[in-house]
């Protein structure tokens, strides 16, 4: 579910080659799920995003990250089997709050 804009961004960012703190991670999701909140960044790109530090760092993860990581993979698999359907836009805005509020201990205001 990656689409070209992140593909873009983590060229831009070498993320092939350099080496993130869980810290700079953390900022990095958090900002996705924020643009996203905010109608900035599509879906996939917070999907693709979380998918690619799971994938490159779960060994290093800290444990909120670990915790946004696993709602937002839970939150793709259940729009992908259509337990939660692309149209509940209340639910996929809670669950992508509840990804960035657990790292940024801040809920967005959208309602």
């Amino acid at each position: 579910m990656q689409n070209k804009h992140l593909q873009t961004y983590l060229y831009r960012i070498e993320w092939d080659k350099e080496q993130f703190t869980p810290d700079r991670l953390e900022i990095m999701l958090a900002a996705s799920c924020l643009r996203f909140l905010g109608g900035l960044e599509d879906i996939s790109f917070v999907f693709g995003l979380s998918e690619a530090i799971r994938k490159n760092h779960l060994d290093t993860m800290t444990l909120s990250l670990h915790y946004a990581t696993a709602i937002l993979h839970d939150l793709a698999e259940e729009l992908g089997n259509n337990t939660i359907l692309s149209t509940d836009n209340d639910t996929i805005r809670r669950n992508i709050d509840n990804a960035q509020a657990v790292i940024t201990k801040r809920n967005f205001e959208y309602f």
